[in-house]
């Protein structure tokens, strides 16, 4: 015999009760049925995002119209400041979306030029104009870009930036920049930049100009542009058999932009660049930076005084000594002279000059005085090896 309690009816409220369960039941299943469509409608919406950021960085890239290759060095700019023409001046959804996002990341001041390094705030005021994209062992995983950042006052330009920036490349995602080159009409500054591939990294190589000469160099790692890497290395084209010569190690350096070899002593100048003013000149600078090389070809303004020898070895006399430098050493010959003095601050320099087929060349080297016994050596094989190529 059963019990009887498993035979009597449910009382009204125990009826209501189980209702009432199956009903929540019922709804909890709904709520999280709800949230789970919630989950993937809101899942997609982040997926949508990043497709759409993702094809808005697409179209950003192709408007960088002319691929870069760093097998060899860049110098930039490619042309005078003053006679560059910017390309075409970027939208200001993608100066905003993308460009000022990647001004707001520069992570290590310390890595620039101290003291002279341009204000992020006045980039944020300029206009942007596109210039080139790097290809490199990463991209496809970083994009570098060359960016134009110009100033205007009225109608009269003021400032310009040439900045590497770097992107995420499926994303677009901002990761950082680089001051490539510089130039402020006001404050009479100029930053020159060199840029090439170093293995799977970027070497950047810059030169400040303003009251003497300034210079840095470092590896940027793509992956993580944040992290650089000083690198006082020599990073040119070398392609001669290097030699020895008086405990000093020489290379024949041949340059295509000034048409001219010289022996280069490798492990002394470290750095070099190019500023493009009027003429066509490379710099190189000693380790320490006390030394300097300068090579030029005048390609600017070549008239009657140029190319009369007599002229510019009188004209070479008095610059130095208004100067300050007492002539130590002078010589004249039929096609070319040199000079070399000192000067009150103890900065010896040396200076040949000469003309071939209608074109001035010049090579000039300075070097405080406490370091002669050292480049008292260069000069003469600097002397004995500069020519002009055929």
């Amino acid at each position: 015999m059963r019990p009887q309690i498993l035979n009597r009816k449910l009382p009204n409220y125990a009826f209501i009760f189980y209702l009432m369960l199956i009903i929540g039941c019922y709804k909890e299943h709904s709520k999280q049925t709800d949230i789970s469509q919630s989950g993937k409608i809101k899942s997609l919406d982040l997926a949508q995002n990043y497709n759409n950021s993702t094809e808005e960085f697409e179209k950003f890239l192709q408007k960088f119209n002319n691929p870069i290759s760093l097998n060899k060095s860049t110098d930039l700019p490619e042309a005078p400041w003053g006679r560059r023409i910017p390309g075409g001046e970027i939208e200001p959804e993608f100066m905003n979306q993308f460009v000022l996002p990647c001004l707001d990341k520069y992570q290590n001041p310390a890595d620039s030029l101290p003291n002279d390094l341009p204000k992020k705030s006045d980039a944020k005021t300029l206009k942007g104009f596109y210039l080139s994209e790097l290809k490199h062992p990463k991209d496809t995983m970083v994009a570098a870009l060359l960016i134009d950042l110009i100033g205007y006052q009225g109608k009269e330009q003021i400032q310009e930036w040439i900045i590497l920036a770097y992107f995420e490349k499926h994303s677009g995602e901002a990761l950082g920049y680089d001051i490539v080159a510089w130039t402020h009409e006001v404050l009479s500054s100029q930053i020159h930049g060199r840029l090439k591939m170093i293995e799977d990294k970027i070497c950047l190589e810059n030169l400040f100009l303003k009251d003497g000469l300034k210079v840095q160099k470092y590896l940027i790692s793509l992956n993580n542009p944040v992290q650089k890497q000083n690198y006082p290395k020599n990073t040119l084209e070398l392609s001669a058999q290097d030699f020895t010569k008086e405990d000093i190690r020489y290379q024949k350096y041949c340059d295509e932009i000034t048409r001219t070899c010289v022996d280069l002593p490798l492990d002394v100048f470290v750095y070099a660049g190019r500023v493009s003013l009027e003429n066509a000149d490379e710099f190189f600078v000693s380790q320490d930076q006390q030394a300097q090389l300068e090579i030029n070809r005048q390609v600017q303004m070549i008239d009657e005084t140029y190319l009369n020898i007599q002229k510019m070895y009188k004209y070479h006399q008095t610059f130095l000594q208004e100067k300050g430098y007492r002539i130590s050493y002078q010589y004249l010959g039929n096609d070319f002279f040199v000079l070399s003095g000192i000067s009150n601050e103890h900065i010896i320099i040396y200076s040949k000059y000469l003309i071939e087929k209608g074109t001035p060349y010049e090579i000039t080297l300075t070097y405080p005085e406490n370091q002669k016994k050292l480049y008292n050596k260069i000069a003469e094989q600097i002397h004995a090896s500069f020519q002009v190529k055929d």
